[in-house]
């Protein structure tokens, strides 16, 4: 597991299908939730950076659904049945990759 895929799950780790769909429904941004409510996952975003730099076009919406579909099952239920929500973790995805390779966690 690398840093990248530590702090999108360790931002969703206590998500629950309600909470997902809220975060959906109200566009939560986890770059946000990173700055103000995550701070240990600094630590993984200072571990993804390297990876980012160099490989982060493999990181993408399709990678983080497989992701999901292996460790939490019930959340890539709620992003695969809604265009909506596919379109906000694909949001999600492109901003904590900036948050991090522009160094705002570094």
């Amino acid at each position: 597991m690398n840093g990248f895929e530590k702090i999108i799950l360790g931002l969703i780790k206590d998500f629950n299908k309600k909470d997902l769909e809220y975060a959906v429904e109200r566009n939560i941004s986890l770059a946000k939730l990173i700055l103000t409510y995550e701070p240990h996952l600094i630590t993984f975003a200072r571990l993804a950076y390297p990876f980012l730099k160099n490989d982060g076009h493999l990181i993408n919406y399709r990678t983080v659904t497989s992701w999901l579909k292996e460790v939490r099952p019930d959340l890539y239920e709620v992003i695969v049945t809604s265009r909506k929500a596919q379109i906000w973790l694909e949001k999600q995805i492109n901003e904590v990759k900036k948050l991090i390779l522009e160094g705002a966690v570094l």
